[in-house]
């Protein structure tokens, strides 16, 4: 092997030579070096010695090489992922690799840090006296808006009483035609239709059924109580959920956004789980399934009533995502989950609205081939894997001729 073509990380000063090399290679190949760090310690992993350059693209993005004792690269570390490399012998071909790499994450990478909450930079100088007046405000406006709402909700609880407990779960009985029935009759004059008026006879009998309204049959009126102003409460108040519905009319988020939700409850609430690739997806779900389904009943006591609600619906999205899951235990790679891998290698990683298949999702995350970091979905090495062995590297490109 040509001297040439070789690192030296034997010292700090040949690194520095080495280091030089691979920013100009870098640099002209479009991804510029702002800094860079060299580590004296030598690291052994697999029978192999290395020492570590840390590189650090003007994207953000990091660069960590790994480089043995023969001057070549062993491993390198894109955003703390070990990313595959075909050339570890000849470094320009290997620094090209890379740069290659750093373009096609660039995306994903963005799409990582905007999830991230970003922090004021130390010493930055205090916004001027009319910024300050105008945040503050907005802040008083929104306590207030927030001081209404909950002075609503405590209303409901009081007239509710004892009953609370007894009032969310009817929820989960209501169909489309005693959820249309039940909101008519809230925004009805009085909070009454006559019975030519119900949009709907069988949801009428589910609510009278559920406790939810009272009727008066000599007079053919149909009264929403209590229990029932509160359930349309419940239901006006509760956000927005896209995707789909469980049979009993419950709202629940693809699977997707359910993992993604499963993963950051998990990591909130520091619960131990197996290392990430032995855990598996169920694993994750139904931890985060404990977490809402105990504190769905303390937000419930407390008068959380929002908050509770949302935790109802947060578990039957889990069950929802396990039952996804158990089905997809026993199947192979098909050619939805095999488009579906590719579109996610295509990206480098997708956030969950970027999911276009979530049965072919529900594959791959039964036979582990990808996972999620930070919102985003990446392919494992198995994945990647899977890709090598049709033919296509890890960005999902034909392998070239």
């Amino acid at each position: 092997m040509p001297k040439t073509n070789s690192l030296d990380f034997s010292s700090p000063a040949g690194a520095e030579k080495a280091i030089k090399q691979i920013t100009q290679q870098l640099g002209r190949a479009g991804q510029t070096v702002v800094s860079s760090e060299f580590s004296n310690k030598a690291r052994r992993s697999s029978d192999t010695t290395y020492r570590e350059a840390f590189l650090t693209l003007v994207s953000g993005q990091m660069i960590t090489l790994r480089v043995n004792s023969t001057g070549d690269i062993y491993q390198v570390v894109l955003n703390k992922s070990v990313m595959p490399l075909k050339e570890h012998t000849d470094i320009e071909k290997a620094v090209g690799e890379i740069a290659s790499m750093a373009e096609k994450n660039q995306h994903a990478f963005q799409k990582a840090q905007a999830r991230k909450a970003v922090a004021l930079p130390r010493g930055m100088s205090t916004p001027k006296h009319k910024q300050v007046d105008a945040l503050t405000q907005q802040v008083a406006e929104l306590d207030t808006q927030i001081t209404e709402r909950k002075a609503t909700i405590a209303a409901l609880v009081s007239k509710l009483g004892g009953a609370m407990t007894d009032s969310v779960p009817e929820l989960t009985g209501l169909d489309d035609a005693a959820r249309d029935v039940l909101t008519k009759l809230a925004k009805a004059e009085g909070q009454v239709l006559e019975d030519g008026d119900v949009p709907s006879k069988s949801g009428r009998d589910t609510l009278i059924d559920l406790g939810l309204i009272d009727r008066y049959t000599e007079k053919g009126a149909n009264v929403l109580n209590d229990k029932g102003r509160a359930c349309a409460a419940l239901l006006d108040s509760a956000p927005p959920v896209s995707q789909s519905s469980t049979s009993d009319g419950l709202p629940v988020l693809t699977l997707a956004s359910t993992y993604v939700a499963a993963r950051e409850i998990v990591a909130a609430s520091g619960i131990m789980l197996d290392d990430a690739a032995t855990a598996g997806a169920v694993a994750h779900l139904q931890a985060g399934l404990e977490v809402v389904e105990n504190n769905g009943p303390i937000n419930l006591a407390e008068g959380n009533v929002e908050q509770a609600l949302h935790e109802m619906r947060m578990a039957e999205s889990f069950r929802t995502a396990i039952a996804m899951l158990d089905s997809a235990k026993e199947r192979q790679m098909d050619d939805k989950a095999l488009d579906q891998l590719v579109a996610i290698a295509k990206v480098s990683a997708a956030s969950e609205d970027e999911i276009a298949d979530q049965d072919a999702l529900a594959t791959l995350l039964a036979l582990a081939m990808v996972d999620v970091a930070e919102g985003i979905y990446f392919l494992t090495e198995k994945g990647r894997q899977h890709l090598n062995e049709n033919g296509m590297d890890a960005y999902g490109e034909p392998f070239a001729e």
